[in-house]
Order: C-alpha cells, then structure tokens, then sequence
C-alpha cells in the first residue's frame, strides 16, 4: 500500500515539474551552472597542487629519496634494485660533498653533486633551467654552476675553476660546462654538478651518496615506500617529499581548505537564487494546491508531494552539473591552462606553469552534496508556507 501510495504521488510530482517547464529550467539552471562551475575549481585546485608538486620534485630530489653516510658500502647497488621495483620510472645515484670553488676573482662555498649526466639531465629539470652552455658531459672534467655563483666568482662557459674539498684536498681544474637558474637562492646561491665518474673512486667514498627516485604516480607513494624499505637495510629510510617539502605540504593542505570554503560560500549564494525560483514557482501554484487541500490532501501529504518535487528537480540538475563539470575538466585537461606568465618567479613553478585541471572523487562528492542540501533546504521554507495556507485563502489565487 505503501509503495502503490508513493508511486502514485511520484507521478504527480512528475506531472507538475513537466507542466511548469520554464520554472523547471530556471531553477535547475542556477544548479547545474553552480555544480559544474564548482566542480571545475575543484578540478583546477588538484591540477594546481599536481603542477606544484611536479616542479618540486622534477628539479633535483625526486618523490622518494633515500640517502646513505659517507663510508657506507657498495651503496650504488641499491638504486639499481630500487629502479626495478614497481611503479618506479628512474632511480638517480649521486654523490655529495662541499667544497670551495676558486677562480682568479674569488672564492665561494659550493655543494657539489656527482651524478651521472646520461640519466641525471633527461630525468630532471636542471638541464632545462640552463641559461648558457651545456649539461656536463661523461668522461670530461666539467661543472654546472647556480648562476649566482658564477656571478660571485665572476665565471663564464669555458673559464677553469679550482675546487678544493671540505677534506682540504684540491681537486683537478674544472672547466665550467653551464650556468643554470631556477630562482630558488638554494639552488641557484649554492649548488653544482659534475660527472661522477670523474671523481677518483677513493674520493667518492668519503662523500654521503642519495638515490633519488621519480615514480610515474602520486597514488602509490606509500606502497612503494614499503617495497623500497624492504630492499633497503634497516638503518637506512625512505623519505618523501612531503617529508623533504613540509611547506609544499600545508600549501597544498591550504588550497584544499581554500578549496572548501569558496564551495560552501558559492552555493549559498546560488541557493537564494533557487530559493527565489521556488518561491515565485510555489506562489503561482497556490491555486493548485488550494483544489488539492480541497480534495483532502493533508498539509503534511502536500509538503511531501512539494518535496518529492524539489528533490527530483535538484537530484537531476545535480547530476547534470557533475556530468557537465566532468567534461569541462575533461576538454580542458587535454590542452591545460598556461600560467607561465605569472609565476615566472614562483618557485613552485620553475619547470612548467601548464596546469591541466584533474577530478578526484571529492571533486564530485562536495559539491554534489552541498548541490542537493543547499536546493532542497531553499525549497523547504515556500514549502511550508504554501501547506499553512487554508485551501479557501490558497483558492483566492488566480
């Protein structure tokens, strides 16, 4: 009896939205356009926090990163067992060691990273923030030097450097092969980079050696870790970036909250305007609902038949909305959106400043959910009032 009662009173709330057509889209159109434009900034924020995330770990340290002290043993065996582990696109092997660079105008305080060029200058983004001159190359004595460094020691492509390490040992002549600029000052003010099989194997031991690991997904961050731990000796641990990159970390945490707050205040705003829908809607229908009172429909029956009404109306226009922002995001994901212009000095955007929007699960759950509360809560106060009014005063409408 039950169900036969609701079907009945689903085939009039159906009836009535069908009837007052240009009431319908109007107020599903204030829906619609408010999910999807919500689902879109949901969409760019996950793109922005992916663009973020890319430039940090792309330049130098990579999503994991594993370092090893100085002394330890054979660990350049590790990071060809690590590159091989699952969800793993390049593992980089360096080696570390300050030291002061001189030249015939100065000296200045240098961190010096061997590395090997063949994998190192494809993987990272170092190579393209080259102002001048080339990567360095295998089998030569070369140096890639932060710009600001090169200002100190007034040095250009070709010039000799001297480069004596912190052990107080001089180093043969290097010739500078590059000078790049990421407008990070702790790249920029402090780092190098030289071939690693230039540097005398007994040196290399002495020095603190990382792998620096690149996965092809964000997603599998934590089981990877737990694979590479298991490969890796006890006393040796695997760090994140979020790790490495505490402030990147409430950054993107900030932009998520950012996020949530823009959602809420927009679907207030778009609920007075479905509130006002509904109630030049209601209001025009008193008449109707005066004949329906008169029939003998109770105030409680005609708030549930209005409901029912409302609920179909903001469940359909919810839906399309998330549809509709599903395939914006889509259609923009496939070219992005260039921010170059305005973030050529941020340093979370020294790679690349092409943000390609991308959906998530609450990319859809938030603003779907607050899409059909903030509808239906805006219906329900006409609502009430026309189940107050006596079917006599609701009669007098014309």
């Amino acid at each position: 009896m039950a169900w036969a009662s609701f079907k009945i009173w689903s085939f009039m709330a159906v009836r009535f939205i069908l009837r007052h057509k240009r009431k319908t889209i109007a107020t599903s159109s204030f829906i619609i356009l408010g999910t999807v434009v919500l689902v879109f900034l949901h969409g760019l924020t996950i793109g922005i926090n992916d663009t973020m995330v890319l430039n940090s770990t792309r330049l130098h340290y990579g999503d994991l990163f594993i370092q090893f002290p100085a002394g330890y043993e054979n660990p350049e065996s590790y990071a060809k067992q690590i590159k091989a582990a699952a969800h793993v696109q390049e593992a980089l092997f360096r080696s570390r060691f300050s030291a002061l660079a001189g030249s015939v105008h100065g000296q200045a305080p240098v961190v010096i990273y061997a590395v090997h060029p063949d994998a190192e200058a494809p993987a990272t983004a170092i190579s393209r923030r080259v102002l001048s001159g080339t990567y360095p190359q295998t089998g030569k004595k070369e140096i890639l030097l932060g710009a600001k460094i090169a200002e100190q020691l007034q040095v250009s492509v070709g010039n000799n450097l001297s480069i004596m390490a912190s052990s107080g040992e001089w180093l043969d002549p290097y010739r500078v092969s590059g000078i790049f600029r990421t407008e990070i000052p702790h790249f920029d003010n402090a780092l190098a980079y030289v071939p690693y099989q230039e540097l005398d194997p007994a040196r290399r031991a002495q020095h603190q050696s990382e792998v620096a690991v690149f996965l092809d997904s964000q997603k599998d961050l934590r089981r990877v870790i737990a694979a590479l731990n298991r490969v890796l000796p006890p006393e040796i641990s695997v760090q994140s970036w979020q790790t490495l990159m505490p402030d990147l970390q409430q950054l993107i945490e900030m932009n998520e909250i950012a996020m949530q707050i823009i959602i809420l205040f927009v679907f207030v705003l778009v609920g007075f305007g479905i509130s006002n829908s509904f109630v030049l809607t209601i209001v025009e229908r008193f008449r109707e609902f005066g004949i329906l009172k008169a029939m003998g429909v109770t105030p409680r029956e005609l708030v549930g038949l209005i409901f029912l009404e409302s609920f179909l109306v903001c469940l359909t226009a919810t839906l399309l909305g998330l549809v509709g922002g599903w395939i914006v995001i889509y259609l923009i994901s496939q070219v992005g959106i260039d921010f170059s212009s305005l973030t050529s000095h941020n340093r979370y955007f020294v790679v690349t400043g092409l943000v390609k929007p991308r959906a998530v699960a609450a990319s859809f759950f938030w603003p779907g959910i607050l899409s059909l509360m903030v509808s239906i809560i805006s219906s329900y106060l006409p609502t009430r009032i026309a189940a107050r009014k006596a079917a006599s005063e609701t009669l007098r409408y014309t």
